[in-house]
């Protein structure tokens, strides 16, 4: 009995010992997938939106110039409770972060416009406008200088009243930038004014800087891609997938090659995110980003192409069908630095991918 039942069970249809067909007979593989490749032509990466970071809301501020760049920082004193006569001396003072110096180190403080709630549309024109001659002039070529310290006519500052507003910026021959200290550290942006409260009596008075801000100049046109930490930039790379590739095919690598086209890293390395947008970009204040899914890029001066994998990006836009928006380049972080370049992509890239087996 049980070996009559062995036979039946061995003659049974689908048993068959084929590999490459199935127990329904209904379908089979005809061969594996294939590894295929195919070029993207150099209009399907483009750049997308810009982007500038309100850099007046960091807690340092630049000035100075080094290379093309060209910072300035405005300090908002209010005087109105305090009392500025008898005079014997005004400085203004404020700590250093850090210093990048390619020549002399050289500053002068300048009053300016009255009018600069609007810090982030402010532009060197307006604002450099009439300066004249400055208040104060310094020049120091250590490396290690921890404080600026501008000493004033006492005349010109008896006849400022309830507000003044100052500029420091470097002077014609300064090829240095500091990060200066805002009103929020140890070291704020202050002015120091000793009196006469009697014949032989002194006393000083600090004025902390009720507001402050900065403004970079870049040299470079905004519309680039540059990523830049003085100004918190970045931009969105748009990535066009070819019709041509195959609904189901999977993407085995997709490099996505950019060039460090022209840069300027005195603060080694130059830190940078690169996310796959979900949604469309509005500006960087509103935007959702994933900070667990993200391609983190260390870049230095002497590098000049940058070989970026975004074959999982790629694959959720060709595959799960998720809305492809580009991606986003910011810096890593918002802190004050000359960090800045132009990043492109390669006119020409090719995705690899592996076709789905034939199926019948």
């Amino acid at each position: 009995m049980i070996f009559l039942l062995l036979i039946f069970v061995l003659l049974l249809p689908g048993c068959d010992k084929n590999p490459e067909k199935s127990v329904t007979d209904a379908f089979f593989y005809r061969s594996h997938g294939e590894l295929k490749s195919i070029t993207l032509s150099p209009d399907s990466v483009t750049l997308g939106n810009v982007f500038h970071y309100n850099v007046g809301e960091n807690t340092l501020m630049l000035a100075g110039r080094y290379n093309d760049l060209t910072a300035f920082s405005l300090f908002k004193f209010s005087l109105g409770q305090i009392a500025i006569d008898s005079l014997k001396s005004v400085s203004f003072k404020v700590g250093i972060e850090k210093v990048w110096e390619k020549g002399s180190f050289e500053f002068e403080l300048h009053e300016t416009i009255s009018d600069w709630s609007d810090s982030s549309s402010l532009s060197p024109d307006r604002f450099l406008a009439g300066l004249g001659i400055p208040l104060s002039t310094i020049s120091d070529t250590s490396s290690t200088i921890s404080m600026l310290s501008f000493d004033m006519d006492t005349e010109t500052v008896v006849s400022w009243f309830d507000e003044v507003n100052l500029l420091v910026k470097n002077t014609d021959t300064g090829m240095a930038m500091a990060s200066l200290l805002s009103e929020e550290s140890s070291s704020p942006p202050l002015l120091e004014l000793v009196k006469y409260i009697a014949p032989d009596i002194l006393d000083t008075t600090f004025v902390v800087c009720s507001e402050g801000t900065y403004h970079i100049h870049t040299g470079i046109d905004e519309n680039k891609s540059v990523l830049s930490e003085g100004t918190a930039s970045g931009f969105v790379l748009n990535i066009k997938i070819p019709d041509s590739l195959p609904p189901l095919a999977s993407i085995n690598l997709f490099i996505l090659k950019m060039h460090a086209f022209e840069s300027t890293i005195p603060e080694v390395p130059f830190y940078i995110d690169v996310f796959q947008l979900t949604d469309n970009f509005t500006t960087i204040d509103e935007v959702d980003l994933n900070i667990n899914d993200s391609i983190k890029l260390s870049i230095y001066p002497d590098v000049n192409i940058y070989d970026i994998d975004i074959s999982q990006f790629v694959n959720t836009w060709h595959l799960v069908k998720e809305s492809n928006f580009g991606l986003l380049f910011k810096p890593n972080t918002y802190s004050v630095t000359p960090n800045q370049f132009i990043f492109i992509p390669e006119d020409s890239l090719v995705i690899t991918y592996t076709t789905f087996p034939e199926v019948e």
